[in-house]
């Protein structure tokens, strides 16, 4: 985090929130989410939709250090995916900092369809990285399959509790290596601390 804070210049992250419907119930929810407790009064909570601009004005979107868009919930037989909302929350970042003359923010975007990865890279000509729903937890479920108890593993590492979080060294070299070489590139720059 302070390597992160670091490139940023700035010494505090604050959390903004857009959500479709921004209520009370919210603010709860995250008061009751591990990790969060009594920071919750930090996060700013705003109501719109990612494909409004005035919305993503109002978040402050292009001035943000980083940009999660989680993949929406859909109903089953919808015409809509939440792949296609994705696209279109990232095109909506897109011309808005190309209407203003900004830079692009760093985004992390949720996808469902690992298929649509080249949409999504069309779609957003920032720096971008890409979470495969579908593929991730597909490679999980195999994976505690062909290793018994490895679901505790995991529920250790990914639940926000104290002392349970995985660390990734700095370096240009371990960034610039691809996935595929990564026994090839030197010593792991990965620390798993339980």
């Amino acid at each position: 985090m302070r390597r992160f804070l670091e490139k940023r210049e700035t010494n505090r992250l604050r959390l903004v929130v857009l959500s479709e419907h921004a209520s009370a119930a919210q603010v709860h929810e995250l008061r009751d989410e591990p990790g969060i407790g009594r920071k919750s009064r930090q996060i700013i909570l705003r109501a719109g939709a990612a494909i409004q601009p005035d919305a993503l004005q109002r978040v402050a979107c292009l001035d943000a250090a980083a940009v999660i868009v989680p993949s929406a919930s859909h109903q089953a037989g919808s015409l809509v995916t939440s792949d296609v909302e994705t696209v279109k929350a990232l095109l909506s970042i897109a011309a808005q900092a190309r209407h203003l003359g900004a830079s692009l923010p760093f985004v992390i975007a949720e996808i469902q369809d690992v298929r649509k990865l080249p949409v999504i890279e069309r779609a957003y000509p920032g720096e971008v990285e890409v979470v495969a729903g579908d593929a991730t937890i597909s490679r999980l479920m195999v994976q505690n399959i062909l290793h018994p108890g490895l679901s505790e593993i995991y529920n250790e590492l990914l639940t926000a509790g104290e002392g349970c979080e995985i660390y990734i060294r700095g370096g240009d070299a371990w960034r610039d290596c691809p996935s595929e070489n990564w026994p090839l590139c030197g010593p792991r720059q990965l620390c798993w601390v339980f």
